[in-house]
């Protein structure tokens, strides 16, 4: 698949072909907080980026299609919760917390299963610190008055402690995996 030569194909068979890989990322839409028309939505914004990327000029696809269609529609569906601040406690993002700029598709998306699970049992006042510092970027003067800490050195104190619980927390999981 990987051997075709995607800028020549006609948009309707192109998109025709791409809905043979829609089924991971509509599923992945709809355990993130979407519905059925999210997933439909996402799908066919991320067909269109699909599209446009293949046909830039200087554009090589260097992965699978079906890679560069889940990661787009990943992309977009975060920026559409953001944009509607409906981020998921289960769904913080590995990379944010834990950014490595060398890791694979693959190492990231096992990082952010390990976090999803790992997340419940880091409590709700650490998961809503991380939620406050890396999705609605307050300030640490902010989450302490949200939080009812006593100064913002102790909540960012406590977020130190969060994330080094989060490290701990994937750790022991993937050692018992």
């Amino acid at each position: 698949m990987k051997d075709i030569d995607f800028k020549n194909i006609a948009p309707v068979k192109l998109f025709k072909l791409l809905y043979k890989f829609a089924k991971p990322l509509k599923k992945w839409v709809k355990n993130n907080s979407g519905t059925d028309a999210d997933a439909e939505d996402v799908l066919q914004d991320a067909m269109i980026v699909f599209y446009q990327l293949i046909n830039k000029p200087n554009f090589t696809l260097s992965s699978k299609p079906e890679t560069l269609l889940f990661s787009s529609g990943k992309k977009i569906w975060y920026n559409q919760l953001r944009k509607n601040k409906q981020i998921p406690l289960d769904s913080l993002n590995e990379e944010w917390l834990f950014a490595e700029e060398d890791n694979t598709e693959y190492d990231r998306e096992h990082q952010f299963v390990q976090m999803e699970k790992s997340l419940v049992l880091l409590g709700k006042k650490c998961a809503d610190l991380l939620e406050f510092f890396y999705f609605k970027k307050m300030s640490m003067l902010e989450i302490a008055s949200a939080l009812d800490f006593r100064n913002e050195k102790v909540a960012k104190a406590m977020k130190y402690k969060c994330l080094e619980k989060a490290r701990i927390i994937i750790h022991t999981k993937n050692q018992e995996s």
